[in-house]
């Protein structure tokens, strides 16, 4: 199943953390893995802090390659049928 971006902008601060840390972990449990950013100002690659743009950046990039997997996959079995 595909992975969807919610419209952030109707969602209360709440939902929009809770929906980040479940995509985060989810994605993790798909094999991505979220580190800090080697040359990003912001982030700490001696603490294992990733800032807010390098998270976000994560979450669009590796939906993105999820779903391209998900809709190849899907592809290859129209195929077979």
């Amino acid at each position: 199943m595909k992975m969807v971006s919610p419209d952030i902008e109707k969602m209360s601060f709440d939902e929009w953390t809770n929906y980040r840390e479940e995509t985060i972990e989810k994605l993790e449990s798909l094999g991505y893995q979220l580190l800090p950013t080697v040359g990003c100002s912001t982030c700490d690659i001696h603490n294992d802090y990733v800032c807010f743009g390098c998270e976000s950046e994560f979450i669009h990039d590796s939906r993105d390659k999820y779903n391209a997997t998900i809709e190849k996959e899907q592809s290859c079995l129209k195929q077979t049928d």
